[in-house]
């Protein structure tokens, strides 16, 4: 949690930073991948979401700065 929370997670774009020359596409949807994209915007993250909330009745976050407001 502290990773997502400070962004340091190594999601492709953040691979790129230190020039990594791998596809930067999402293995999911071929979009590019961040840590937005690959929590919150991404079709399959999108579904986990949905199946969370409807099993524990919790309304899904749109952002990382939305999990850790209280």
């Amino acid at each position: 949690m502290w990773y997502l929370y400070k962004g340091v997670i190594l999601t492709k774009n953040n691979l790129a930073r230190w020039q990594w020359q791998g596809n930067s596409k999402c293995c999911f949807c071929s979009s590019y991948e961040s840590i937005q994209h690959l929590f919150f915007d991404c079709l399959l993250a999108k579904f986990i979401w949905r199946i969370i909330q409807i099993f524990f009745n919790l309304s899904a976050p749109n952002s990382v700065h939305n999990i850790f407001i209280a």
